[in-house]
């Protein structure tokens, strides 16, 4: 529990968490989020349970041992996925389903807790923040349910308000319950047959006369219906339309045990057990969120509670949390992959999906900046060795490594006289006798280069064989004595 603490402690909670959803159970803000349920997971997972997040009621979950519904609505679960979750406990024993009601906000609670260390500005801006997180919770519970309803499971009063339990009683209160209060406004109360006497009020409205429905009740539509792969379930408030459908819907109740209750509110947490309905399982019915969420889970009491909580169901080896909405529960005919043992599929789940997704983003972008320098690939053609233009372009590169201007211009004039027939031309017998007149005198010979451009060598024989006369240095005098 510690541990769990020191988690909140070092991640702590955004300031926009509003902007998160209710419930998540995956993520990045897995435990940033205060109205997630990353520490309450993460307590599972010390405890030797693996935890697995499937998206749908699937023959996936008969390798789990543990299933906790996670509503992100105010609306329980339909009654499909409730016969489907039954049968799966029937299936194996020592199966646990959990199931904790919506109607606690840990936003609201974490501002509730904290408004006393605020300043005046911020206590002012925090009763706003509770107030619009007040608003938008009526909206969706009256989007859900308006009046007090039987969901099978336990009875959902909507008729009471708001109150907070200090005093906690039971198998599993403990020194500290008194010290935390638990806020609760919609109570789920176990199943009982008083509840029998108090249909909703669309029962007990007379119904629409309609001359064309058939005298026998019975409608053109087959009465054998098969059942699709995969569908919804979605729960309604009028889902028990006929006060003969209430009244059978509490022939066969099941048995409840309350193990955390308020004197004064009413049962806090509640298991729920059938040797027909359920086998060898059961059903652990919770007020609300408050011993799920991470805000909440800063308390101790409501830290022991997930703790009982996690203990009543070991020695289990894998739990599922299945979160769903306003869509209801997805259930599955078709096996479900097991997202960590997919293979390459699993490089697209949390946490890896975090490093893959931005390497290929990062990729897709570099491709895309390379793509206009880069081009389409083109091979050049290759030049043959026969090209006597690369006889030219050799000769000129050795004769300009030379360094050696007297041996360019007579390798010059012997390409005149041997290869096209003709004499030398006379800008480069006057370049030859302006070298000799140098080498001719007593005094060292000047660095001082002939201009090119005079000789025109450059324009014309120099393009042929490469030479470049400006880059070549004067030859010494004993050089050229040598080669004479």
């Amino acid at each position: 529990m510690l541990g769990c603490i020191a988690l909140l402690t070092i991640f702590g909670c955004s300031r926009t968490d509003t902007t998160h959803p209710y419930g998540e159970i995956k993520g990045w803000h897995l435990l940033s989020s205060r109205n997630a349920l990353g520490v309450h997971r993460r307590m599972w997972e010390l405890n030797g349970v693996r935890c697995l997040t499937p998206r749908k009621l699937s023959n996936r979950l008969d390798q789990v041992d543990v299933i906790v519904l996670v509503s992100q609505d105010f609306a329980p679960p339909g009654p499909e996925a409730r016969k489907w979750l039954e049968q799966w406990l029937r299936s194996n024993p020592g199966r646990t389903v959990i199931y904790f009601g919506r109607d606690f906000n840990a936003n609201k609670f974490y501002y509730q807790q904290t408004r006393a260390q605020l300043t005046a500005q911020q206590q002012q801006l925090a009763d706003l923040e509770i107030a619009r997180i007040e608003t938008t919770e009526i909206q969706g519970r009256i989007e859900s349910y308006t009046e007090s309803n039987f969901c099978d499971w336990f009875y959902l009063d909507a008729d009471r308000p708001e109150a907070i339990a200090t005093q906690w009683t039971g198998p599993w209160a403990s020194e500290s319950s008194s010290q935390a209060g638990w806020p609760l406004r919609t109570r789920l109360m176990p199943p009982d047959n008083r509840y029998k006497e108090k249909p909703p009020s669309w029962i007990l409205a007379l119904p629409e006369a309609n001359p064309l429905a058939p005298v026998d009740g019975k409608s053109d539509e087959s009465s054998e219906q098969v059942e699709p792969l995969i569908y919804r379930s979605l729960w309604k408030q009028d889902e028990v339309d006929t006060l003969e459908k209430w009244q059978q819907s509490f022939d066969q109740i099941l048995t409840a045990e309350v193990l955390l209750q308020s004197p004064d509110v009413g049962p806090l947490v509640f298991r729920l057990r059938d040797q027909q309905r359920l086998g060898q399982g059961q059903i652990i019915v919770v007020a609300n969120g408050a011993p799920f969420l991470n805000a909440s889970l800063v308390e101790p009491a409501f830290g022991q509670v997930a703790q009982k909580l996690i203990q009543q169901c070991l020695p289990a080896k894998r739990a599922a949390f299945i979160s769903f909405g306003s869509s209801g529960l997805l259930v599955s005919n078709v096996d479900e992959a097991d997202e960590r043992e997919a293979g390459w599929e699993a490089l697209t789940q949390w946490p890896i999906s975090v490093i893959t997704m931005s390497a290929a983003m990062l990729g897709l972008a570099v491709g895309s900046y390379l793509l206009p320098i880069l081009g389409r690939p083109r091979q050049y053609p290759q030049r043959s060795v026969s090209d006597f233009g690369m006889h030219i372009d050799a000769m000129g590169q050795m004769l300009h490594e030379s360094q050696d201007l007297p041996f360019a211009q007579q390798a010059v004039g012997n390409y005149f006289r041997d290869v096209r027939g003709e004499q030398p031309p006379a800008w480069l017998g006057d370049l030859l006798s302006q070298t000799n007149q140098i080498t001719a005198g007593d005094e060292e010979l000047t660095t001082q280069r002939p201009p090119a451009r005079a000789t025109g060598l450059t324009s014309t024989v120099a393009k042929e064989v490469g030479i470049n006369l400006e880059l070549m240095p004067a030859m010494p005098r004993h050089a050229v004595e040598c080669r004479q």
